[in-house]
């Protein structure tokens, strides 16, 4: 009997074992994906009045605001450090797929937007600093987020385009 549990012991422990192998581990991209929906969370659960659906804040020195830049840029500085090779470090292959070269135009806008707005953290969180009025926000923001050229969200919709309709992915296994 003695033979039989040990023989079921290590058929478990060898399906468990392959089952382990089979199993994507998470990349540091998804890590990072993680860890940014877990720090967006916490920072909305910190910032939000959930009387009124308001940022909490002293109005005169924008406190909870320069908190949340703070917050994003911890978490770039971390991005940088893991990351610090461009987008295309290692995609030099692709250099002559046209839809990858106008995806990563698309690509090199959107982090143009990024690297406008880690300036605007690095304004705002430095010592000594000087508080940006609301209208600097507002303009970062619609910048990043609303530009009628140049916005992330219309960028997005031009790559989802060079995917889904273009057809990148196929036309980099070519």
């Amino acid at each position: 009997m003695s033979q039989l549990k040990l023989i079921v012991c290590i058929l478990t422990f060898l399906s468990l074992a392959s089952f382990y192998e089979c199993v994507p581990q998470p990349s540091k991209v998804d890590k990072f994906r993680k860890e940014f929906l877990i720090l967006e969370e916490k920072l909305w659960n910190q910032i939000l009045d959930h009387q009124d659906n308001l940022i909490r804040s002293d109005k005169q020195d924008n406190t909870a605001e320069v908190q949340l830049i703070r917050e994003f840029e911890i978490f770039g500085d971390q991005l940088y450090k893991d990351f610090p090779e461009d987008i295309s470090h290692g995609l030099e292959t692709l250099e002559s797929v046209w839809i990858w070269a106008r995806t990563y135009s698309e690509l090199r806008g959107i982090y143009a937007l990024y690297e406008s707005f880690r300036r605007f953290q690095k304004l705002q969180t430095a010592p000594g600093r000087v508080p940006s009025p609301k209208q600097a926000w507002i303009d970062i923001t619609e910048a990043v987020l609303n530009d009628g050229k140049s916005s992330t969200a219309q960028a997005e919709d031009r790559i989802t385009e060079f995917i889904t309709k273009e057809k990148l992915f196929e036309e980099c296994l070519k």
